[in-house]
């Protein structure tokens, strides 16, 4: 059975997508390490690593690492095959194909604003987290999902920080093949 963090959990400003976070990633984990116990701290700094948690017994962690390799194996598989490669090369797993997910990749692949097609991305993962997050108020699974979504508004951030101009800059100028540009 999961631990109650009532204060922690109450305590938490609300995060919606597309805002300014109100504390970072850092702050947090430090909050965590703080007043959560031991090993649900750990177990949030492995999802947050994207440590390898096939075998977690933690049922909402499960399903999201499930969600994370298929969503991106389906992006691999467009991404392959836009380039002219085998997929298969590059997939961890096998391809379980859903037909939500390819929709908004292939719309994303289509954005030509690239911040826009990462946002589309990201605000599939965000829902995902809300849905698995339904019932989940004060427990070490809320704090998880609080958690990935934090790294989702903190990586905007960096978007929008000199050193992400810098890197959007340079990528900006990398010359893709003839069939992709078209």
């Amino acid at each position: 059975m999961s631990r109650e963090y009532y204060y922690f959990a109450a305590s938490l400003p609300l995060l919606e997508f597309d805002s300014k976070p109100f504390m970072n990633l850092e702050t947090f984990l430090s909050e965590c390490e703080r007043l959560l116990d031991r090993q649900d701290f750990l177990l949030i700094k492995n999802v947050l690593r994207e440590a390898s948690l096939e075998d977690s017994k933690n049922t909402f962690v499960n399903a999201w690492h499930l969600f994370e390799k298929r969503f991106t194996n389906e992006m691999v598989y467009f991404r392959a095959a836009r380039w002219h490669q085998d997929p298969n090369e590059h997939m961890k797993g096998e391809r379980a194909f859903d037909p939500h997910l390819a929709e908004i990749i292939q719309q994303a692949i289509k954005n030509t604003d690239l911040l826009a097609a990462e946002k589309m991305i990201d605000k599939v993962r965000w829902s995902f987290l809300d849905e698995l997050l339904a019932g989940h108020y004060f427990d070490i699974e809320m704090i998880i999902g609080y958690a990935l979504k934090l790294k989702i508004l903190e990586r905007y951030q960096l978007f929008s920080s000199d050193i992400g101009l810098q890197r959007f800059q340079q990528y900006q100028h990398i010359s893709l093949p003839e069939e992709i540009q078209a």
